[in-house]
């Protein structure tokens, strides 16, 4: 009959374990450690990370961007020359501003005072005409006359001064009424003739 072993097989392993501890077979000598072997085993058999398909920590932190943010401007760092240029940009500023409103305002004032002389005028070239057929339609008689004061209507509440005279010829009369105002303390003066027969 032959010999049989009984002994424990270890896996992986060719050869029979005997009770003593060593392994019969291929690795003669070899003590077993079940616990080490089979902790080292299953690291070997334990695919790593890379296989896996999933990133490493290097790479992680190297694919992260990194986001820096410069610290906030105080506004005492600022250099002494940029205020100053900022002072006289505002004052350059107040300059035009107020140039152009006093060219605005001069050119209102020579407008108000181009319209009040045209009215005025106007006003005048009424009254001498008024006059000048009223003086037509009386008796021709030698003479002159005024009125002072008075509005574009004849009624002393007004700026004109209306004056006229009558010079007899042979078979006419000239007649001259002339309306004087002050506008802005100029003296103005608007004067109208006529002749009539006799």
């Amino acid at each position: 009959m032959g010999r049989v072993d009984h002994g424990v097989r270890e896996p992986g392993c060719d050869g029979i374990a005997e009770s003593g501890g060593r392994l019969r077979g291929r690795f003669p000598g070899r003590r077993l450690e079940h616990g080490r072997d089979d902790l080292r085993d299953r690291r070997r058999q334990r695919p790593s990370r890379a296989r896996r398909g999933l990133p490493r920590d290097r790479d992680i932190l190297r694919a992260a961007p990194v986001v820096t943010s410069a610290p906030p401007r105080s506004r005492r760092a600022r250099p002494a020359s940029e205020r100053g240029f900022t002072l006289v940009e505002v004052m350059v500023a107040l300059l035009l501003t107020a140039v152009a409103v006093m060219g605005l305002i001069g050119v209102y004032t020579a407008q108000s005072r181009a319209s009040s002389n045209t009215r005025h005028t106007s006003e005048a070239a009424v009254l001498a005409q008024d006059k000048l057929e009223q003086l037509r339609t009386q008796i021709a008689a030698a003479g002159s006359g005024s009125e002072a004061s008075i509005n574009e209507r004849g009624i002393a509440t007004g700026v004109f001064t209306r004056r006229w005279t009558v010079t007899l010829g042979t078979g006419y009369a000239d007649v001259v009424v002339t309306i004087t105002w002050s506008e802005d303390g100029v003296a103005r003066q608007f004067v109208l003739r006529g002749r009539r027969s006799t």
